[in-house]
């Protein structure tokens, strides 16, 4: 072997492979595209959920979240009712009224326990009214159900637990 061969035998032989890897700059360029990818999907899910229309049950349940905070902070009961006239919730405590517009056809406060039924275009419909329900500072409320005819004519009744003013689950029908 020529001493300049030996030479570069050494050189080489002292060289070690660089280890299998990724770059800083590759690193940084994956990080970026992750964060904009993911810019992109939060700001589109947001604007879908924007987008989503209020039904007249989220309509409901937001005056009653609003009533019972509320009576909650204030420490006195709050009275909700529905103004046909003018198709708003309404909400009040010592002559301050809050209100939200009503999307559907009518809203109808009852008691729990049924009391008369009529039949009316096929659908049976409940005549016992409540003026007006209330909520406590306790956060408990009237016991009542309401009855909602949305905007497409659907009947909805829904049942709030007195002590929560949450919705009740009902019992699945029987098979």
């Amino acid at each position: 072997m020529t001493p300049l061969r030996a030479a570069l035998h050494r050189t080489a032989s002292r060289r070690r492979p660089s280890p299998a890897g990724f770059t800083l700059i590759e690193i940084l360029l994956v990080i970026a595209l992750l964060g904009l990818t993911g810019a992109l999907f939060v700001s589109g899910a947001s604007e879908w959920l924007r987008a989503r229309e209020r039904t007249p049950q989220d309509i409901f349940w937001q005056a009653v979240n609003e009533a019972r905070q509320l009576a909650l902070r204030s420490d006195r009961p709050v009275g909700l009712h529905y103004d046909e006239k003018t198709r708003q919730i309404l909400w009040e405590q010592d002559g301050q009224v809050q209100s939200l517009p009503w999307p559907g056809r009518s809203l109808e406060f009852l008691p729990m326990q049924e009391t008369s039924t009529v039949l009316l275009g096929g659908t049976l419909m409940e005549t016992g009214r409540l003026a007006q329900v209330r909520f406590y500072p306790d956060g408990a409320c009237d016991p009542f159900r309401v009855q909602l005819v949305e905007a497409d004519g659907r009947h909805v009744t829904l049942n709030l637990d007195p002590w929560t003013c949450a919705p009740m689950l009902s019992a699945a029908p029987a098979r």
